[in-house]
């Protein structure tokens, strides 16, 4: 198994530059390949272990080859001539410092595998796990699966596949898990109450230690689940030294299969044809090349680094060459629960796979923890707070606005948008953007359709701002929305200007109104008493508000998009009576 392209090998070119001392920190057990298998221009990571004092570590092999040579290649014993005044200033450049070794947690005797769909915008959709005794032969206990209101219903790259009952027959491992597959019930919950049964069931079984497969895409999305060890499946089923079951040449065979659609044995055996993605016939690559692409090293020594996707490794297990993932959830942990039988692999094994927060996910938690403190304030406390300091309160609540309420067309952005915007404007003989006016009768924008300062056409108006110099799209919102969660978007500065989301009454005021960092989100609950703490200002827009609720009460919802604003403000009936008995909303006609 060769590592990396290269003319000469790593040996030769060691020999060549007279670097002999350089093979002798090469680590013969633990690397696969002797040095004169691996190419001189190979960037893989590989095992090292000092000659002076036994110190081993992984590194780069570029990287060392770059050190001089009276540099000290070993970490301790740099740190030793450093600290050493008689060899002060040897060295050029200053030593890596030793990193102390983490070690992994035990693992717990249960555990739990975890699978985590999600919709296109990246918001969790199904939550499956499987509770699996870790001690007597990763034996299935329980599964369990959860749809995620209201996320289940938005468009997601497996969104056909979270139908439970209707896939559980067509599963690979039906047959191996029966009794537990048909012993789940699909839960519809939000995303807090689906964590929250989670955790629940995690602590009833004993469960500490949570494995799926690539983990950090799970446990990124579900960092409210505290307590718990993270390790990924991935990183011992890739390793050559854990999983015996894959052989090399037949695997790099059907993943050029899998990538290429055609692909086989060179008559010779010196490598694999294929047809190439742009329409090269029967090309040949070696088995030199191609395991350059496939092997790298990892925390678990050699393993693949390309072409380890679940399915793939699952068919590396005798008889299983005909397996798919269904990519539904609970299915998903119950196949990779099954895998772990076959791998049958002491659990201890695993602890190489385990996984520390990032440093996204730990300010993500540092976020989660300061909204858990702002979600202690109750509402009656919100009642008495100022118009800034609530909104004050629900920026932490919620989050900022992540795009601006509408958008500011430049140049380059009119004139990108505009086979969107012609049949909304009315066709003149120049464009004006910014200060410019940009002619269109017999040149090359003869097609665009412009306006005219202050033209109103199908809700789209088009207006200049002297204050930004630019030319400023009304009608056209940024993607801020958020109304598949019941929450509305309200404009902080409406203390200073009415109705501003309409463009009618919005382009009488500055564009800095419509800015992302001038927003805030709020329920219909809280929308309402945003205006009520306007109460008494001429563009407070209070009365409308009410108005608008009354007619949700009685059923009348206009739009399909209010649908999930008006349900999450219907769940909040203590608040309403709160709002009734404190007399901001008043039902009567």
């Amino acid at each position: 198994m060769i590592l990396s392209f290269g003319k000469s090998s790593f040996e030769t070119y060691c020999r060549e530059m007279e670097r002999t001392r350089t093979l002798s920190f090469w680590d013969r057990k633990k690397n696969v390949l002797p040095p004169d298998g691996v190419s001189e221009y190979c960037w893989k990571s590989v095992f090292m272990k000092c000659p002076d004092c036994g110190y081993e570590w992984i590194e780069e092999l570029q990287v060392l080859m770059n050190l001089s040579f009276s540099e000290e290649w070993c970490p301790v014993c740099a740190k030793k001539h450093t600290a050493d005044p008689k060899k002060k200033g040897r060295h050029k450049k200053t030593p890596r410092a030793v990193r102390p070794r983490v070690i992994p947690p035990e693992i717990s005797e249960r555990i739990a595998v975890i699978d985590v769909e999600t919709t296109l915008a990246d918001e969790v959709m199904s939550i499956g796990c499987a509770v699996v005794d870790a001690v007597n032969g990763y034996r299935l206990i329980e599964a369990f699966y959860w749809l995620v209101d209201p996320f289940y219903r938005q468009a997601g790259m497996f969104s056909a596949a979270l139908d439970y009952h209707g896939l559980k027959e067509s599963s690979y491992f039906y047959k191996k898990a029966k009794d537990v597959m048909d012993s789940v019930s699909v839960r519809e919950r939000s995303f807090e109450d689906s964590v929250s049964e989670l955790h629940d069931v995690l602590l009833r079984y004993g469960v500490k230690s949570l494995f799926a497969y690539n983990g950090h895409f799970d446990k990124r999305h579900l960092l409210t689940l505290e307590g718990f060890d993270w390790f990924d499946l991935a990183i011992v089923f890739s390793s050559l030294d854990l999983n015996h079951h894959i052989e090399i040449k037949t695997f790099a065979l059907s993943y050029m299969k899998a990538e290429y659609g055609k692909a086989h044995l060179d008559e010779s055996g010196d490598g694999v044809r294929y047809d190439s993605l742009f329409g090269d016939k029967n090309q040949f690559i070696s088995w030199f090349d191609l395991e350059s692409r496939l092997l790298g090293f990892g925390k678990a020594g050699p393993r693949l680094v390309k072409g380890y996707s679940f399915d793939r490794m699952v068919r590396v297990f005798p008889g299983c060459k005909r397996y798919k993932e269904t990519h539904n959830g609970c299915i998903d942990a119950i196949d990779e629960a099954v895998a772990m039988q076959l791998m049958a692999v002491d659990r201890d094994e695993y602890r190489i796979g385990w996984l520390r927060d990032t440093r996204m996910e730990k300010n993500k938690r540092a976020e989660i923890e300061e909204s858990r403190r702002t979600f202690d304030i109750s509402f009656h406390e919100t009642l008495s707070m100022s118009y800034m300091e609530y909104i004050e309160y629900l920026l932490s609540k919620y989050g900022k606005v992540k795009d601006d309420y509408f958008e500011i067309l430049d140049e380059g952005k009119f004139l990108s948008r505009n086979y969107n915007l012609c049949r909304y404007l009315y066709c003149g003989d120049y464009v004006v953007i910014g200060e410019r006016k940009i002619p269109i009768i017999g040149t090359e924008y003869d097609s665009i359709l412009t306006n005219r300062k202050g033209d109103i056409f199908d809700n789209m108006t088009f207006w200049f701002s002297p204050e930004e110099k630019l030319y400023i799209c009304w009608g056209v919102k940024g993607r801020y929305s958020r109304t598949h969660e019941g929450l509305l978007c309200h404009h902080i500065d409406e203390d200073k200007g009415a109705v501003l989301s309409n463009p009618h009454f919005a382009k009488d005021y500055p564009f800095s109104y419509q800015k992302k960092e001038r927003l805030v989100y709020c329920d219909y609950i809280e929308h309402l008493l945003l205006h009520y703490k306007l109460k008494g200002e001429e563009c407070s827009g209070y009365d409308l508000i009410v108005a608008e609720i009354k007619q949700f009460m009685k059923g009348n919802v206009r739009y399909e998009w209010q649908l999930p604003c008006v349900k999450r403000m219907m769940e909040r009936t203590d608040d309403i009576q709160t709002l009734l008995s404190e007399e901001i909303l008043n039902l009567d006609e």
